[in-house]
């Protein structure tokens, strides 16, 4: 269901900045087919990097505004796709650079599952 919403949401934005019919039906494929992927990559990612999170609400915002203003400026693709990787690059380097002291600690720390959580409410309630 979740993937659907996201596809929806992604055919209004791409019809409003392409006329193209193939552009706007192979974007809603892989909206449809990656972006629940992509975001349990992303949250995995944020364990690791502590200011990813701010990289892509800087991404999202950025998405927003050209959104906005479409009408009035032409944002090349070129400067989207620039503004895109320096956020992610420079949210990785610096949690790189200045690194979370108790984010080590975790680090080696298996993940816990759906079913682990289950096991030990089961366990809690006998």
């Amino acid at each position: 269901v979740v993937d659907v919403i996201f596809a929806v949401d992604s055919v209004t934005a791409k019809i409003a900045e392409y006329d193209s019919i193939f552009i706007n039906f192979s974007s809603s494929a892989f909206a449809m087919l990656c972006l629940r992927s992509l975001y349990f990559v992303l949250a995995r990612l944020m364990k690791y990097f502590r200011f990813l999170k701010y990289g892509v609400a800087v991404i999202l915002v950025f998405v927003g505004v050209k959104l906005i203003v479409s009408h009035w400026v032409e944002v090349p693709e070129v400067f989207s796709l620039a503004c895109i990787c320096v956020s992610f690059l420079l949210s990785m380097v610096f949690s790189i650079v200045f690194p979370d002291s108790e984010a080590y600690k975790d680090m080696d720390k298996p993940t816990t599952t759906s079913a682990d959580v289950a096991k030990d409410d089961d366990e809690a309630a006998a």
